[in-house]
This record gives structure tokens, C-alpha cells and sequence, in this order.
């Protein structure tokens, strides 16, 4: 399984080639933005999930794939919040934010056990880089849940470098 090929597609190529050379049987599930282009390659396109309209009703934000991605995923993290006209009307506006995108909808409504939809799009709004990192780091005060937030890259550059240089960024 290999997820963003398209970032080293020329090494991804090289190694499933190999692979599918020395085990014909094997099967090698990748997501990439471009075609691999490897012989037997299928090709499933992937469009993101429909997300609500703004000034719609409840009901009809509840019934976007994205709106109920977005509680599902926050439902089976543990979240408790409201799911009031108002916070879901935040949580619609976080699924355009996130264009649909489903794996940057589960990555949000994980957010959801800590931080409430609102903030979320307020830390999205923001320009929040969010950087990944080991669970090593999860007590401390500048990092949260496995993950280390740095506050914009455009405000506060020393901050991401000091990040990188910690080697707390990996890709």
C-alpha cells in the first residue's frame, strides 16, 4: 500500500516493477494524483465528496456525503459535541474548506475529541501548518496528539525551521 506516490512516482514505479516482476501474484494498492504507469495498472479516479451549499437548511447540510463523513469519523473518534444547526452549519463550511477531500475530512473530525468544529475552521482559516510527527513528543505543551502544530509558515518561518532542524518533520 503506498498513499501520495505521485511525490516520488519515478522510485514508486521502480519498486512496484520490481515487485511485480519477482511476484507475479502480489497486488500493490497506491494512491496518486498520476498514473504509475505500470503494465496491468487500473486506474479508479476519485472525486471528492459533495459538500452542502452555503445558507442551505439542516437538513440539507446532513444530507452532504461530506457533512456525513465528517460525523461519522468524529462519532467513532469519541467526539461529543452538539450537532445543533449552528455547529453543523460549521462542520458544512469545514467540508467546502476541505473541497471534500475525504482523507482531509477524517483528518479533521479526528481533531473533533480536543477542539470543537468552530476552531477547527478558525486554526484552518488561519493557515495552520500541521506537521507529523512521533507519539514521543505527546506531552508536551507545542505538541498535540501526535502531531506538532506550527502557527503559519508566513507569520512565524523561525518556528517552522526550528520544527525541521528538531527533525520532528518527516514526509
Amino acid at each position: 500500500v503506498g498513499d501520495n506516490c505521485e511525490h516520488v512516482i519515478t522510485d514508486v514505479a521502480a519498486v512496484i516493477g520490481s515487485l511485480l516482476s519477482s511476484c507475479p501474484g502480489v497486488r500493490v494498492l497506491a494512491t496518486s494524483r498520476v498514473v504509475i504507469g505500470q503494465v496491468g495498472e487500473s486506474v479508479q479516479p476519485l472525486s471528492p465528496l459533495a459538500t452542502p451549499e452555503t445558507d442551505v437548511a439542516v437538513e440539507e447540510v446532513t444530507s452532504s456525503p461530506a457533512v456525513q463523513l465528517f460525523l461519522e469519523r468524529a462519532s467513532d473518534a469519541g467526539a461529543s459535541f452538539d450537532q445543533n444547526g449552528e455547529q453543523l452549519t460549521t462542520i458544512g463550511e469545514l467540508c467546502r474548506f476541505l473541497e471534500g477531500v475525504p482523507l482531509a475530512i477524517e483528518l479533521a473530525a479526528m481533531w473533533t475529541t480536543a477542539l470543537p468544529p468552530s476552531e477547527i475552521v478558525e486554526l484552518l482559516g488561519n493557515r495552520l501548518v500541521v506537521i507529523a510527527t512521533d507519539d514521543a513528543h505527546f506531552n508536551e505543551p507545542d505538541h498535540f496528539g501526535g502531531w506538532v502544530m506550527v502557527k503559519s509558515a508566513q507569520n512565524e518561518p523561525a518556528a517552522l525551521l526550528d520544527a525541521l532542524k528538531a527533525g520532528e518533520f518527516y514526509s
